[in-house]
């Protein structure tokens, strides 16, 4: 639509300019010396404005070549980092496993129990941030951990992208050390434990990440770059050159030649130009039909997937349905079961699973499943709040057992507990809602993709309409005075 109305404002552009030369024919210059003087400096603006011009298209490939090393970079960034993604879990589950409790007690160890005072001293190299302290006895580890609170708040917010070279070289004798790892520590102290596991997985992370380092570092000056080559403002400065050459034909009107004939031969220049303008508008049409012919596809893709998302909704509708069963007190219930009744363990279970979001649990206890119920509040907000849009394959197939069984049905749970029941509607009717949703989310990128073309088609369009504008007055200015200056006999 905006592609549509810039050709409007051009054409009628086109149409002001014809009628303002058309009725100031009576007013033409008389001298030559002076109509030639007109054409020496427009000629001379010419030439800075075209130089401007090759200037700016030179930019432009600049920064859509930069753009693109931008993008690729940083999908090959993204895909690194992730690898590093597992350290970090497990190196924040570490961390969970600490508190002011057991903090409190490996720090009031007299003399640590062999293997501890190393796990210890790993750390405060650590923290020393390539500054390797020499001193690292009991007592300086003592001194590092120093209130729990502060020491733990440390460990969460360390800076583990910029650990350098010296420091990795230094904790390396404790990792190869046979009694560096978290099950031989378990039995020491559960702190030390934690703190070994942190250990590890920071230089698992480390060695990862110091491999994308380079790329991020790229990345960061190519796009440092893109800022210094943002050429395209210099269309702005055509724009500039456009309107000051108009202001110009106006201040230099008055100086026109009187004489009628060579009015008519101008006349005739600018119809001659009229069909230039009339070529160049059907290149501008050709792209406006472009641009029609994706909207008619986004339209059409678009009434595809509506048809498609709706068969989801019963699904969803019961789903709801189903959630509406549960309350406090039928969670309550639920959760309070020291060993529950057959099949009910199994409705836990699928909801564990799909609460996982792709990690599955290796642990699906009765324990494990009354932990992720917690308080009833949060976990009924979490059921109605949960993402079934992105649903991974493997939770999918984790899930399947439990759909098959033979006693996963809502009405043989009611008898054994309402929440239950509602647990195991919830679970069959959001899986229905994902075999149709996986069906029609392909048609939902690809309208995606489709709307993203259009706004570059568009953006095509009106660069193209600005040049247009551009050329069409050029072209008058240049051969309205190049008329005049043929006239030098009479």
């Amino acid at each position: 639509m905006i592609g549509l109305v810039k050709l409007d404002a051009c054409s009628s552009e086109v149409a002001v300019l014809r009628v303002t030369l058309d009725e100031q024919e009576v007013v033409m210059m008389e001298k030559q010396e002076e109509a030639d003087k007109v054409l020496e400096v427009l000629q001379k603006e010419n030439a800075v404005v075209s130089f401007e011009r090759s200037s700016v298209a030179e930019d432009e490939r600049n920064v859509r070549k930069i753009e693109a090393e931008i993008a690729e970079t940083a999908r090959e960034c993204e895909a690194e980092v992730k690898l590093a993604e597992p350290a970090i879990v497990q190196a924040e589950a570490a961390l969970n496993t600490l508190d002011k409790k057991n903090l409190t007690e490996l720090k009031s160890f007299g003399t640590p129990p062999p293997g501890v005072e190393l796990v210890t001293q790993a750390v405060l190299v650590l923290f020393a941030r390539g500054r390797i302290p020499r001193d690292r006895s009991w007592k300086a580890c003592r001194a590092m951990m120093g209130k729990a609170d502060t020491f733990l708040s440390n460990l969460k917010t360390f800076d583990k992208e910029n650990i350098k070279p010296e420091t990795i070289e230094a904790i390396l004798p404790y990792l190869k050390d046979p009694s560096f790892h978290p099950e031989k520590m378990r039995a020491k102290s559960s702190a030390a434990a934690g703190l070994c596991a942190w250990v590890i997985n920071i230089h698992k992370f480390h060695k990862v990440y110091s491999d994308v380092k380079p790329k991020l570092d790229k990345l960061a000056m190519t796009r440092k770059q893109l800022a210094e080559e943002q050429g395209l403002v210099k269309l702005d400065a055509c724009s500039s050159e456009v309107a000051v050459l108009r202001v110009t034909l106006d201040e230099q009107e008055i100086v026109m030649m009187e004489k009628k004939e060579e009015a008519d031969k101008v006349l005739e220049v600018l119809q001659k130009e009229n069909a230039v303008v009339s070529f160049e508008r059907s290149s501008v049409s050709e792209d406006e039909r472009n641009v029609r012919k994706i909207e008619a596809e986004i339209a059409e893709t678009a009434r595809e997937c509506e048809a498609e998302v709706k068969l989801a909704e019963p699904a969803i509708v019961q789903a709801e349905a189903a959630l509406n069963t549960l309350d406090k007190k039928n969670l309550t219930e639920l959760k309070s079961f020291g060993t529950p009744p057959p099949g009910v363990e199994l409705v836990t279970q699928a909801v564990l699973v799909l609460f996982a979001r792709g990690r599955i649990p290796r642990d699906r206890s009765w324990k494990a499943c009354r932990a992720m119920m917690g308080k009833a509040d949060t976990f009924l907000s979490n059921l109605k709040t949960f993402d079934k849009e992105n649903i991974k394959p493997e939770t999918i197939e984790a899930i399947l057992p439990y759909l098959k069984d033979p006693s996963f049905h809502p009405e043989k749970m009611r008898a054994k507990s309402s929440a239950a029941a509602g647990l195991c509607a919830w679970v069959i009717n959001i899986h229905k809602f994902h075999k149709v949703y996986s069906d029609v989310k392909p048609k939902l990128d690809k309208l995606a993709m489709t709307r993203k073309q259009l706004a570059e088609e568009q953006v095509s369009t009106l660069i193209c309409l600005m040049y247009l504008h551009y050329d069409c007055i050029w072209q008058r200015y240049n051969k309205f005075i190049a008329s005049l200056s043929g006239f030098g006999g009479n």
